[in-house]
């Protein structure tokens, strides 16, 4: 009878270690998606903008590239606060970029700050706008500085 109650008392603490254990690893995975999360906002920020005009004029990181045509609007601009980058969406009625933007092939690095992309956008050509990569889905123009800032 002995040997019985130390056996089940084994194994119930088995189990409570594995619950256990179990339990502090999903914590610790969750705090760490938790931290990622903090990070990737704490390095980034973002504006939103009805149209051009809503932009300030001084207003530090968040202007529009001068190759941006003046109708646009829904504009989305996303900083990598240590200065990795930049991220630009909005919507324009303007068929074409200005010339100084040139034909070139997408580039390898991914945008950052994180822009989403559908597959066919990133992997298309586009357009190099001074440092700006800018690829157009419809009335969408979706750009990013992979060129450096």
């Amino acid at each position: 009878m002995t040997d019985t109650v130390t056996t089940s008392r084994r194994s119930r603490t088995k189990i409570w270690s594995v619950v256990i254990a179990v339990a502090v690893t999903a914590l610790l995975i969750v705090a760490v998606l938790i931290a990622q999360q903090a990070l990737r906002s704490h390095y980034e920020e973002s504006h939103h903008y009805d149209n051009a005009a809503a932009i300030p004029a001084h207003n530090g990181l968040f202007v529009l590239p001068p190759w941006a045509p003046g109708d646009a609007t829904n504009i989305t601009i996303n900083v990598q606060t240590q200065g990795k980058g930049r991220s630009l969406t909005f919507t324009t009625a303007t068929p074409a970029l200005p010339a100084q933007c040139v034909a070139a092939s997408a580039p390898k690095q991914d945008p950052v700050p994180t822009l989403a992309l559908s597959d066919h956008v990133r992997d298309s050509a586009g357009y190099r706008c001074a440092e700006w990569f800018v690829a157009r889905d419809g009335s969408t123009v979706l750009a990013w500085t992979p060129y450096g800032s």
